[in-house]
């Protein structure tokens, strides 16, 4: 049996949806508190209780502060703003794709009323009502053969799909959609990219050529900071790669499968559990939304220096931090295991596989209507069940101690 007060489980959801004065660099350890003798593969050793995988990681920032804080979306734009912001993106991503004529057909506005009752169709047909009308701001998107695009009231890009990886899948153009290569072909390997950044070296053969693992990675942290949303995005939040799953396409080809992450002052904001291209944002438990908000932004490429989607990092990214202030890290990483071995009661079934220091953005449930998160950092700790089957990620508040958990 499990002592923490509650349970919470993922499930997959499409919509939405950090080094400091006290934190220096990272260090990946692998010792007798946080590894098990490595000379049986994919067994477990008993340590002081817990009992810790052969690959066991503990990625750990050297901290002993961090900061609290209050994470809001960017206000919105006007309508006129968020047009020409959309319209540029598409330039961007789409260079010369579509005529004029095309855009006027094809670019559409989703919101709502005052009263909640859903506004669709062209921008060209609703323009004029949103200009007259005191409604809230819409997003704006398309999808079509070519590519598919969504962006949110504020500029923030949450959508981008190009159609070289459906094509190369389906073998003709249709409608992309929410198309994503992971969830359409294999995941022949997954690789944790750890907090130093340390990338393997290697080389993929992508659909035009081969590349470095390395220079993809660079090249995706080097667009994401300079070029991806300049206009919107905060540049205190710095973009990370968290895991790469390399997926099995067609005809040898490769495509990098890069799930992104955020730092602050040199600790990650947590990421979501994916598993086949699945992805959340939101926790619920029974149907009730609890108040977690995970990281759930992936990069997918197929071609050298391009993208063929950018999902979720730009609405992750257009945050406003504001109410800061500095905690000291009163548990340590060795305090958050005892924590652990006075909390969970079953110790002798979990295998844990990874530990590491992560912001934890939680949103207000009793008012959702400016999505504000308040942010903390915690020790997260994985596990697999040897009983249940299911896997089971810990958090031990990285101030007071508290532990909670959640499963799948």
């Amino acid at each position: 049996m499990m002592k923490p007060k509650k349970i919470l489980c993922i499930l997959s959801v499409l919509a939405i949806s950090v080094l400091s004065a006290g934190c220096a660099g990272s260090q990946p350890v692998n010792d007798s508190r946080g590894a098990a003798d490595s000379s049986a593969s994919g067994s477990a050793v008993q340590t002081d209780a817990l009992q810790f995988a052969d690959d066991f990681l503990a990625d750990l920032p050297e901290c002993s502060t961090f900061e609290t804080f209050t994470m809001t979306p960017k206000p919105d734009l006007s309508l006129d703003a968020l047009y020409e912001v959309f319209d540029q993106a598409v330039e961007q991503y789409f260079p010369g794709t579509f005529t004029d004529a095309e855009k006027e057909s094809l670019y559409e506005i989703s919101g709502s009323d005052r009263n909640g009752e859903h506004i669709g169709g062209t921008y060209t047909a609703l323009k004029d009502r949103y200009q007259k009308e005191d409604l809230p701001m819409p997003w704006l998107w398309f999808t079509c053969d070519k590519a598919m695009m969504q962006m949110l009231p504020n500029g923030a890009l949450q959508t981008e799909t190009g159609n070289v990886a459906y094509v190369l899948e389906y073998g003709a153009p249709g409608n992309i959609g929410m198309y994503c290569a992971a969830d359409e072909n294999p995941v022949k390997e997954r690789i944790h990219i750890p907090l130093d950044g340390t990338v393997p070296d290697r080389t993929i053969k992508l659909l035009d050529g081969e590349v470095p693992l390395k220079e993809a990675c660079a090249y995706t942290i080097d667009f994401l900071k300079k070029d991806f949303d300049p206009k919107t995005g905060n540049p205190e939040l710095e973009p990370d790669i968290a895991d790469i799953w390399l997926v099995e396409m067609k005809n040898g080809v490769t495509g990098l499968y890069m799930e992104l992450t955020m730092r602050y002052q040199g600790i990650r904001f947590d990421t979501s559990y994916k598993q086949d291209g699945q992805r959340s944002f939101y926790i619920y438990d029974k149907g009730e939304q609890l108040p977690y908000a995970l990281q759930s932004a992936y990069v997918f490429m197929i071609e050298k220096e391009k993208f063929d989607s950018i999902m979720v990092f730009g609405t992750a990214h257009a945050q406003d931090l504001t109410d800061r202030q500095s905690c000291a890290l009163k548990i340590s990483y060795q305090d958050a295991q005892e924590q652990l071995r006075g909390e969970v009661s079953n110790l002798a079934n979990m295998l844990f596989t990874r530990a590491e220091l992560v912001y934890l953005p939680k949103l207000n449930l009793d008012n959702l209507e400016n999505n504000s998160m308040q942010v903390r950092a915690y020790w997260k700790f994985r596990a697999e069940n040897k009983t249940d089957q299911y896997s089971y990620v810990f958090y031990v508040d990285a101030e007071t101690g508290e532990v909670d958990y959640y499963k799948y």
